[in-house]
């Protein structure tokens, strides 16, 4: 900002603002500029006057006001050239800042404004909590409060039955490579053309329009092909490419473009909506890590499910070092498990590599549902990959899973021994040799010094001590044990 802006000489020109907040207030005019009509935004925010003037230069023009306009209706209010040049040029220098972190800016400028104006007494403790309410604002939010002998019971209503409900959110977290998207547009195709899920009767199959909200993949490429590949009926899916606006184009915002989700739904064709990854789908000024933050942002399509009755899926990725504890291995916040009705991870069966599993981690609305296993196939036809589920569900829950998982590492564990062990047979045939020198071979055939030493214990070789100091490995009967350490 211009140090030489000109001194303060009202008490609302007093209020002050942390020195950290100037770009706070640079990236909030950037918001400002490319929302003149955003009533949240008010030009006493900006305590710079140089600021201040671009800001309500910009509130007065409105809409589609040419920046030289508005840099012109800045200049009539007083303030001079050069101070306010140089104050436009700094707000130029954020102006590629993204909506999502601009529109954060105006959070915090709020946030900040009335609290150094409290302080001064320019507002009341009221109209501070306003200014600071999550709502951005809306000062007449209320609870709404509803009588329980007033609420009607309904039935729990499935898009899978016993896997996947309607009016509710559902998870499926999994590590990469275990055809999470295919997966779910198995799911999608079944849905637009009315056919039964897996291992599901066909009186229960729902026939519908879906919405997929998928990040991570082109829809040229890579959605497309899966969804022909499992059947679909293309007229009956809808994806999402971006949100369009007069500023350009973005990803979708859950928070911000859940009017436009709603309009959408609000016919009665859509049954099932898709975010892959979730992650992708929430304001980057969300903590995802942050419990309360994330089921904040996570609010508006938990509502938006219960409210037109709509079968939500979230995808997930999950941790890397979560080992075999699936109802933990969800990335980031707990929220990701909580919000969701039905939890389930995507994993690997570690008894057939060419097999994955779907388990249920978790199930608030009915009893758990069997273990279902898949494979991936390509169709000939297009060259995609499509899901073909095994015949029959699987006698297996999640600690059966996990118990699979330790002896697979169990069976990995043997499999790197006897590699070590038939490597010590091999080398020592011949005769001792330098435990040094050995340890450098068993390194060059990616043996662990651990499993090396396994290995010696297991087939009783020995060392000795030579007289220049260092020790000499061999089989066993080479060298007379001695009372060394092993």
């Amino acid at each position: 900002m211009p140090k030489n802006h000109r001194p303060a000489r009202t008490r609302r020109d007093a209020i002050t603002l942390p020195p950290d907040s100037e770009i706070t207030q640079a990236k909030a005019l950037v918001w400002l500029l490319r929302h003149p009509d955003d009533t949240r935004v008010e030009p006493r925010f900006f305590v710079s006057r140089e600021l201040r003037a671009l800001a309500e230069a910009a509130v007065e023009i409105g809409p589609g006001g040419q920046v030289e306009a508005i840099i012109r209706a800045a200049k009539n209010r007083g303030i001079g050239e050069s101070d306010l040049d140089a104050a436009f040029n700094i707000v130029q220098s954020f102006q590629d800042t993204a909506d999502a972190e601009a529109a954060k800016a105006i959070r915090e400028l709020r946030a900040l404004w009335a609290t150094s104006a409290y302080r001064v007494g320019e507002i009341t403790l009221a109209e501070l909590n306003r200014y600071t309410l999550l709502d951005d604002g809306n000062g007449d939010a209320e609870i709404v409060f509803v009588r329980a002998d007033t609420v009607e019971v309904k039935p729990i209503r499935w898009l899978w039955p016993g896997y996947i409900p309607r009016g509710k959110v559902t998870l499926f977290a999994g590590r990469p490579k275990t055809a999470k998207s295919a997966l779910l547009c198995d799911l999608a195709a079944r849905v637009s053309r009315g056919a039964s899920m897996p291992y599901a009767d066909h009186a229960t199959a729902i026939r519908g329009r879906v919405i997929l909200c998928m990040a991570e993949d082109d829809p040229e490429d890579m959605i497309l092909p899966r969804l022909k590949a499992a059947g679909a009926d293309l007229g009956m899916i809808d994806i999402v490419r971006c949100v369009r606006s007069e500023h350009g184009e973005r990803g979708l915002d859950i928070a911000r473009d859940i009017a436009s989700l709603d309009n959408r739904c609000k016919t009665g064709e859509v049954v099932l909506i898709v975010f892959d990854p979730i992650n992708s789908f929430i304001g980057a000024d969300t903590d995802t890590n942050n419990d309360a933050s994330t089921r904040y942002a996570l609010w508006p399509i938990k509502s938006l499910a219960e409210r037109h009755g709509i079968a939500v899926v979230f995808n997930h990725h999950q941790r890397k070092d979560s080992g075999d504890d699936l109802q933990a291995a969800a990335m980031g916040s707990t929220a990701f498990t909580g919000v969701p009705r039905a939890t389930f991870a995507v994993c690997h069966d570690p008894g057939n590599k060419e097999r994955k599993l779907l388990i249920c981690t978790g199930l608030n609305v009915g009893p758990e549902p069997q273990t279902l296993a898949y494979s991936v196939r390509t169709s000939d036809a297009i060259d995609a990959p499509f899901i073909a589920w095994d015949a029959r569900p699987l006698d297996l829950d999640e600690r059966g899973y996990r118990r699979l998982v330790r002896e697979e590492a169990a069976r990995d564990s043997g499999s790197e021994l006897t590699k070590a062990t038939d490597f010590l047979d091999r080398v020592l045939a011949a005769g001792p040799m330098s435990s040094s020198a050995l340890k450098e071979l068993a390194e060059g055939e990616g043996i662990a010094d651990r499993t090396l030493d396994r290995a010696r214990k297991e087939l009783g070789c020995t060392r000795k001590k030579l007289p220049d100091g260092t020790w000499a490995t061999g089989l066993p009967g080479v060298f007379a044990p001695l009372p060394v350490p092993v």
